[in-house]
């Protein structure tokens, strides 16, 4: 009796699956394209046996730096064929490439011929010794092209050089580089046009000069004049992509599920265009490139072989709205730790001057004087957080108050901690920007005096692992909508209003956190899962007979219903049960046009406790809008949901355990991601920033959520290295890399490929044989 297969065993999908490392360092970026390429030949297997000098064959391939999951995923169809020759009496396997792509909108194909003497050589960990012996020469028309060439040196080590022309505004750009690595030392030298500076189209980039040099255990990299060190022997590891794989068989998860693929459609202009189907967690889309691809288009799915029939899809008409049920499981406060948090604050109230001391009146009944003040009111000691901050766009602090007059003036206030008459509230004026400045006039209360307070927009907000405090803002970068902070020591005591949900978002994983104690601080923490009404689970998904009611339900507010017969014209719409007096526009029967979060589900008048969120578009978002693919019969062709895991405890790179709720729909989804911590800081490697990443250890098993029947392996795929940053270590001379001649880089060779060979059918998609 044959025995059976265990899913480590040589052989299997796990086993084969192979753990590649780079070194991720942002400032050589013109060098990481090289390892883009090798990541994306090797989703051809052009070496294969079955493949060489067998002809043309198609393999559609993730395009170089997609991390971002199924919900931006673009592949572009590669024409490959793959033969060995001799070239000077040496063997040269001969690798052709036609790449269907777009420039500026427009369809244009790159052909790229790359002649291979020697392969790469890996390490065991997955990273390069050494990048082979080849030449490449990819030209992408209107005087564009990509050419390098590798070597290896007389020791070993590594040689690249790489010669990248693109157009920018009406002329072209270029970029030359030198690389020569070994394990032990390396150096090298770039020149590229820095963009960081346009802001316009026709912007004209400045070439800067970026120069590295390293030992075993340092390195030193300078771009224009800002020299960094690092060291080499302290990595921070980060997972970029992970493989799942069945834990009995080892078999690839992605052979029997299918959470998105790829489509050709042709455009109104006759050009055929290419579209990506996916989903992120249940939200179904069509994404072609920024593009929208019309209601009733035929697409054709272009991962199928030439042995399978053709299938084909209409697109359907787009879905405004989408109604996303939240079920929550047990979290940990700790899971959300030095995460900082926008929330929106809208908070009212009044000052009141007793004689000596402010007092924070609450709910006042104006019909005695002094007002009487409500339950939560009390003396006033600590300013700090009415001090307005010229740093912070996001929130403004408005304080007024009515001056005896006839008619009663309005005067507006600051509070100046550092005035020229001491701290206390001045007089102010409006500027043009809707702030206040002080005029110098420091105002003396009266007994009974009051003031207005009103602070709105937004704040944030983070938890340090012993209390909250409100993050003072140091600067906020309108592009990118991101704040950066000041030192932690200007952190502001922040308290959470009791019982109220506030909703973190730690990079891809919701959680949501109540106060829901005072003396002593006991938080109810919870992880978030969402999926999605659709056109086939709908029935299912809730009671027919459901009403939604805001959570915190009041007389006055709306009530909702969500329509479940596929008859009506606002099929899978939420429509107003009943208006209350907050719309008074609407009409029952109307559909919702805006969002609504936390709504709860009635049943018969009886509460689910279960809570939806009705997602709508608004400004020209996408996030709300689905579409769908249509089957021939009609039927819609649904994309399988994100494999759903039991939570599992990890450890970060502290050493702190977290506990952590996945989803895997060919990205693990739930881990945190640190890209924009990252890129707001130049993509240097901070200990805070480091101590946050979690990765899953390979052989980690894990258990389906919906099946504990179903085990599962997990496999780290691609790995970043980020360096850690030291101070100048003394012994590294970047004489070497400032000598490199740029001048001797390759140019462009035409191939002179001709048309890309017709092919039938896909036999690869993302380096997945096509079966």
């Amino acid at each position: 009796m044959a025995l059976k297969r265990a899913a480590t065993d040589p052989g299997t999908d796990y086993s084969n699956a192979q753990t590649v490392k780079f070194v991720d360092e942002h400032a050589l970026d013109q060098f990481s394209i090289i390892e883009d390429i090798m990541k994306s030949m090797a989703q051809t297997h052009y070496a294969d046996a079955e493949n060489l000098n067998k002809g043309p064959y198609k393999a559609m391939v993730t395009q170089p730096g997609n991390d971002k999951g199924s919900a931006s995923k673009q592949l572009q169809p590669w024409i490959v064929d793959s033969k060995m020759t001799t070239e000077n009496g040496k063997d040269v396997n001969v690798v052709q490439v036609w790449i269907d792509d777009t420039q500026d909108g427009q369809p244009r194909t790159i052909k790229a011929q790359m002649k291979i003497f020697a392969s790469a050589t890996k390490k065991a960990d997955g990273s390069y010794k050494d990048y082979g012996v080849w030449t490449l020469n990819a030209g992408m028309g209107d005087g564009m092209s990509f050419t390098a060439e590798a070597s290896i040196g007389p020791n070993g080590e590594a040689i690249v050089k790489v010669h990248d022309i693109e157009s920018h505004g009406g002329g072209t750009v270029d970029s030359k580089g030198i690389l020569d690595k070994s394990d032990t030392s390396g150096f090298g030298k770039v020149d590229f046009p820095d963009f960081s500076n346009c802001h316009s189209p026709n912007c004209t980039p400045t070439v800067t000069e970026a120069k590295y040099v390293y030992d075993a255990n340092h390195v030193a990299i300078q771009v224009g004049s800002n020299t960094e060190f690092k060291d080499r022997n302290s990595v921070t590891d980060m997972v970029q992509r992970y493989g799942m794989y069945d834990s009995v068989t080892g078999a690839d998860v992605l052979k029997t599920h299918s959470f998105g693929f790829p489509v050709t459609y042709t455009d109104t202009n006759g050009v055929q265009q290419f579209a990506y189907y996916g989903a992120w967690q249940g939200r179904h889309q069509l994404w072609a490139n920024g593009a929208t691809v019309p209601a009733g288009t035929t697409v054709t799915r272009a991962d199928r072989n030439s042995n399978q029939t053709a299938e084909t899809y209409k697109v359907s008409n787009t879905f405004l709205g989408d109604l996303v049920k939240r079920t929550l499981v047990t979290g940990d406060i700790n899971d959300i730790k030095n995460i900082p948090v926008q929330i929106w604050v809208n908070i009212n109230y009044q000052l009141q001057w007793n004689g000596s001391q402010w007092i924070k009146c609450i709910n006042p009944d104006f019909h005695t004087f002094p007002p009487t003040c409500g339950a939560g009111s009390g003396p006033i000691s600590d300013f700090s957080f009415l001090v307005a901050n010229p740093n912070d766009t996001q929130k403004f602090i408005m304080i007024s108050r009515w001056a005896p007059g006839n008619p009663p003036q309005e005067t507006d206030y600051v509070y100046d901690p550092n005035g020229a008459s001491g701290a206390g509230f001045y007089v102010a004026t409006r500027n043009q920007n809707g702030g206040f400045t002080s005029t110098g006039t420091l105002y003396s209360p009266s007994n009974g005096d009051q003031m207005m307070v009103n602070i709105g927009g937004s704040i944030y907000i983070m938890y340090n692992g012993t209390s909250w405090v409100e993050k003072t803002v140091a600067s906020f970068d309108q592009n990118t909508f991101t704040p950066t902070f000041a030192p932690a020591n200007q952190d502001k005591p922040y308290a959470l209003d009791l019982n109220r949900e506030y909703y973190i978002n730690n990079q891809g994983v919701n959680y949501v956190v109540k106060l829901t104690s005072t003396n002593p601080d006991v938080y109810d923490v919870k992880t978030e899962l969402q999926s999605v009404a659709n056109p086939v689970n709908v029935s299912t998904f809730i009671d027919a007979n459901t009403i939604f009611k805001p959570q915190f339900d009041s007389t006055g507010n709306s009530t909702y219903q969500f329509i479940t017969d596929p008859a009506s014209p606002n099929f899978l719409k939420l429509v107003y049960a009943t208006v209350g007096t907050n719309d008074p526009s609407a009409h029952v029967g109307d559909v919702v046009t805006q969002g609504q979060w936390g709504l709860v589900a009635y049943v018969n008048g009886v509460s689910t406790g279960t809570q939806f969120n009705w997602e709508y578009p608004s400004n020209g978002q996408n996030m709300g809008t689905i579409t769908y693919l249509l089957n021939n019969d009609g039927s819609y062709k649904l994309l399988d949901d994100p494999i759903r895991l039991q939570a599992i405890t990890l450890t970060n790179h502290a050493g702190e355990s977290r506990t952590v709720a996945l989803q895997f729909d060919g990205w693990m989804q739930g881990l945190p991601d640190l890209f924009q911590e990252l890129q707001k800081n130049n993509f240097v490697i901070t200990a805070d920033i480091a101590d946050k990443v979690i990765n899953i250890p390979a052989g980690t098993e894990v258990v389906d959520a919906s099946d504990t029947n179903k085990h599962y392996l997990i496999k780290p795929l691609e790995v970043s290295e980020y360096l850690n940053p030291i101070s100048d270590p003394g012994n590294l001379d970047l004489t070497l890399a400032t000598n490199l001649d740029l001048s001797t880089v390759p140019t462009f060779v035409d191939p002179g490929m001709g048309d890309a060979p017709q092919v039938t059918g896909v036999k690869y998609s993302e380096g997945v044989l096509v079966e």
